[in-house]
């Protein structure tokens, strides 16, 4: 049979591999194997350990924080009027300080075993960026811990413990999304493997037919990841400029690690499409 013929047949039967009877025919080169495509993911997802352990723990040292500066004996210091002046009834306790408010925050937030590397920063820095620069000039400032900075302070620091739970949540569902696709993904490479391990030169066109679909199968599972991501990417909340991921992400050099590899896997998929376009095309 002609190659013309055998092109011809080509073009009905493999559909989407028309294309690729005019591109540069396989060589021979060994193809890797198609599974080293997930190379994004696994470190996607121990980066989304990782932040969930730290987060976790910001949460409960916040959460300590709170209670803790709860405990605290504040001190009145509204005191009695004479004479137009407010005086501390001296028969009254001297009660707790802002000190042991600082003491109490380095013992809890800035005790987490990643402080200094994620952190770095002095005491007030950090509490002006946790829960207000009020609070940090407040506790630079006056000796006195009275009930409103007392409460105050307890009440700011449970928010930050509820955002750092809402972000824990947000990470969490991102590790589960993770872990999903790197099994879909993983799945279909390896069905992509099994395709090019075959030797296609001994193959019958039926063979060749089930080995492009296996192919446009794996190209489909794909395509539906980059679809669910994406609309996950809509979802993703925004903050400081960021997106969720941007954030989670921000020491990688991508920020869409399941696009990233499943469109690594369509490429592979498109060269072993190539070799079989090509033993197609060289018979006769």
């Amino acid at each position: 049979m002609a190659k013309t013929a055998i092109a011809t047949i080509a073009l009905v039967r493999f559909g989407p591999l028309a294309f690729s009877l005019a591109a540069p025919a396989w060589n021979g080169v060994p193809f890797a194997a198609a599974v080293g495509c997930l190379t994004r993911i696994p470190e996607a997802i121990e980066t989304a350990r990782e932040e969930k352990r730290r987060t976790e723990s910001e949460r409960v040292a916040f959460e300590r924080f709170s209670e803790r500066v709860r405990e605290l004996d504040a001190t009145d210091d509204r005191g009695a009027p004479v004479d137009g002046t407010l005086l501390r009834d001296p028969a009254g306790t001297a009660g707790d300080t802002t000190e042991t408010v600082r003491e109490l925050y380095r013992a809890t937030v800035m005790s987490v075993d990643f402080y200094e590397s994620e952190y770095g920063e002095p005491l007030l820095t950090n509490v002006a960026a946790e829960l207000g620069p009020d609070f940090a000039t407040a506790l630079a400032t006056t000796d006195t811990l009275d009930p409103p900075l007392q409460h105050a302070l307890a009440d700011a620091s449970q928010t930050a413990a509820g955002e750092r739970a809402e972000l824990a949540s947000l990470v969490g569902s991102e590790l589960q999304s993770l872990t999903a696709s790197e099994q879909r993904l993983r799945n279909a490479a390896n069905a992509v493997d099994r395709v090019h391990s075959r030797e296609f030169n001994r193959q019958a066109f039926e063979g060749l037919e089930d080995a492009a679909r296996r192919l446009r199968t794996a190209e489909r599972e794909c395509d539906s990841l980059i679809a669910d991501r994406q609309t996950e990417y809509v979802d993703a909340p925004q903050g400081g400029g960021l997106n969720f991921r941007e954030y989670l992400y921000e020491r990688h050099d991508w920020t869409h690690p399941v696009v990233g590899d499943a469109l690594d896997l369509i490429r592979r998929v498109r060269e072993v499409e190539e070799r079989i376009a090509a033993t197609v095309f060289d018979r006769e």
